[in-house]
């Protein structure tokens, strides 16, 4: 196996533990302002995502697995596609 065909997959799976390992680092931060009621909650949470969210531009990544055993093929199927 050269190091080619682990780079790929050795990129995700870092992404994949440091994301994890960032979401358990730090608590969540406390609501900010006086409770709101259901509605409220809703709307300012649903404004302060799209405010996060505008941040990102979505992107089409391709790669070429077609080098990669099949094996190596269905595990990052499994590391990147939905979850089941």
């Amino acid at each position: 196996m050269t190091c080619r065909s682990l780079l790929l997959p050795s990129i995700i799976v870092s992404a994949v533990i440091a994301g994890a390992w960032r979401r358990g680092a730090r608590p969540a931060p406390p609501p900010a302002g006086p409770a709101a009621g259901p509605e409220e909650a809703s709307v300012s949470e649903l404004k302060a995502l799209q405010a996060k969210t505008a941040r990102f531009a979505p992107v089409d990544i391709e790669v070429d697995v077609s080098a990669l055993p099949d094996y190596e093929r269905r595990g990052l199927g499994k590391l990147v596609g939905p979850p089941s």
